[in-house]
């Protein structure tokens, strides 16, 4: 069995409380310290054993959903779950992402459907990723993963429960263009062990997901969830 790396995790220092004093231009300087991919994957298992939690064999389940306003606002959420489904093809079942952010309850029926074993995969954008946490806390089954692009502080501050295993998050103090957009963290809930938890900081404008390095982060993320060979 390969050894597990120590889990690394970015805390955030929470947003600036003055947001004037950020201008788009320094901000746009400081983006440049997105992790790169070989740092994120550093700081994770080099196995597939927790807290990854596939099994190699299992149907893998892909929910992302929408920012606030749906492709008319967020369509680069389209784009990246076209690219999980051009990547993945049929090693995992995308089901009808992306989802508006509003449509959570629907993905908690779906994943309460599904089989226990099968591998549950949830990303949002924006008010989408503020409900990552929410379907997690909705749902008694295992949920593999959580990924989340720009959560905003004017949306859901549900913290991660110990069913889900993993979560991800790049999140954004840039005020462009309104401030705290993409400025929440996701905050661990009781029991569920904070060293699974990672915040990614880039300070872009809002929302993030059309960054296509970040997607690309994901997109890896995801194939070492699903024990995609490489």
């Amino acid at each position: 069995m390969a050894k597990k790396r120590k889990a690394v995790v970015t805390v955030s220092a929470g947003p600036p409380t003055n947001w004037a004093a950020i201008s788009p231009t320094n901000v746009a300087v400081a983006a440049t310290a997105r992790p790169s991919f070989h740092t994120i994957l550093g700081s994770l298992p080099t196995s597939h054993d927790e807290p990854w939690g596939a099994t190699p064999t299992a149907p893998a389940h892909f929910f992302g959903m929408y920012g606030m306003g749906g492709h008319d606002t967020d369509p680069n959420e389209a784009y990246f779950t076209y690219r999980v489904k051009h990547e993945f093809g049929s090693a995992i079942d995308c089901h009808d992402s992306p989802y508006g952010d509003f449509e959570w309850p629907k993905i908690v029926a779906l994943i309460d459907a599904l089989p226990d074993g099968d591998t549950v995969i949830v990303q949002g954008t924006s008010l989408g990723a503020n409900n990552c946490p929410v379907v997690g806390a909705s749902t008694k089954r295992k949920i593999n993963a959580i990924l989340g692009f720009q959560a905003s502080l004017y949306g859901a501050h549900q913290r991660v429960t110990p069913n889900v295993l993993f979560a991800a998050l790049f999140y954004s103090f840039n005020p462009v263009p309104i401030p705290g957009l993409g400025a929440y963290c996701w905050a661990p809930g009781n029991g569920f062990d904070p060293r699974r938890l990672h915040l990614f900081p880039h300070h872009i404008p809002h929302p993030g997901d059309y960054d296509t390095g970040d997607q690309n982060i994901f997109l890896k993320l995801i194939g070492r969830i699903i024990v995609k060979p490489e």
